[in-house]
């Protein structure tokens, strides 16, 4: 039997805090080597435009893949057990909540502790929710945004400070506000580099979870530690390009592959910032979509939300 699940039956089942607490399980079953990670595919052609995202939880005994055709269309969740069984086939309304619990979790393992000034690179539909995952794991103090569409900038500050309760300034200084910021967060379709290393202060957490050409290479040169979700998600399959700034500097030598370590080795201590510029990856999903989209499967079969089918 396969539950069918709409997006209205399962969008409330997981938020923010939820996600958090299932992505820190998740990540120490990581560093125990109990969940499998695969690359990223996005096919196009013919007019058509599908993004494919998935996983194998060999630690929960689930897998599944995630299907989209683009932002501000419908997505799609297969969550299975690991003997290809069909377990929930389902509307996936978490693409934000996900990628904003990843870098909420990430924040949380990397940034310094005690009050934090946040400066964000990029004001689009995103960037709200990833402030909220900012100010959910610190006590943040001021935000500084920069856009390099001032309309944008000015538009966003103001309903980010109502919906945040911090004080919100759109500046139009990129450089000085990196300069003065305990983490930066930059989230860009930027195709050329929108944060500098030059730019950054001596100490501070960067989190990149745009374009991977978002932050120029001198950002992964300063880094004492630079962390992603998944190394094969950031850098691996056939589609990974030379233009990305971590796969341009793992295979001309400039960086080696055990420079960067996966979240999992810091939720479970075997690694820590050193002082001085972390930097985080954000590699917009996969196991953790699956992760979500079985978390949201056991609680539906809990509320009894959805229909049971069978594909005999």
């Amino acid at each position: 039997m396969v539950r069918i699940l709409s997006e209205s039956e399962v969008k409330d089942l997981v938020d923010l805090k939820g996600a958090m607490a299932a992505f820190e399980k998740l990540f120490a079953q990581q560093a125990r080597g109990e969940l499998v990670a695969f690359p990223p595919q996005h096919l196009m052609g013919g007019g058509a435009n599908m993004q494919i995202r998935s996983g194998n939880l060999a630690g929960d005994h689930r897998m599944g893949v995630r299907i989209a055709t683009g932002t501000g269309n419908p997505a799609f969740a297969l969550v299975m057990e690991l003997n290809g069984r069909p377990l929930a086939f389902m509307g996936y309304p978490f693409s934000e909540t996900r990628l904003n619990a990843s870098v909420g979790l990430g924040i949380d393992k990397l940034a310094k502790q005690g009050p934090a000034r946040v400066t964000i690179l990029g004001a689009g539909v995103r960037a709200l929710g990833l402030l909220e995952a900012a100010c959910a794991v610190r006590k943040v103090e001021a935000i500084q945004v920069f856009s390099p569409t001032a309309e944008h900038r000015t538009r966003f500050a103001p309903e980010a400070e109502r919906e945040l309760g911090v004080p919100v300034r759109a500046v139009d200084d990129p450089e000085a506000a990196v300069k003065e910021a305990d983490i930066t967060i930059v989230m860009t379709n930027s195709r050329t580099p929108a944060l500098l290393g030059a730019w950054l202060a001596a100490e501070c957490l960067v989190v990149s979870a745009g374009t991977r050409t978002e932050v120029d290479e001198e950002v992964y040169r300063r880094a004492g530690l630079i962390v992603t979700t998944s190394r094969e998600q950031e850098l691996g399959g056939g589609q990974a390009s030379e233009e990305w700034t971590l796969v341009k500097m793992t295979r001309s030598g400039a960086l080696k592959l055990d420079d960067i370590v996966e979240l999992g080795q810091v939720v479970v201590g075997k690694a820590a910032p050193r002082g001085g510029v972390s930097v985080y990856r954000e590699p917009q999903g996969g196991f953790t979509d699956i992760a979500l989209a079985a978390l949201a499967y056991e609680r539906a079969v809990e509320l009894d939300r959805g229909v049971e089918l069978s594909l005999d």
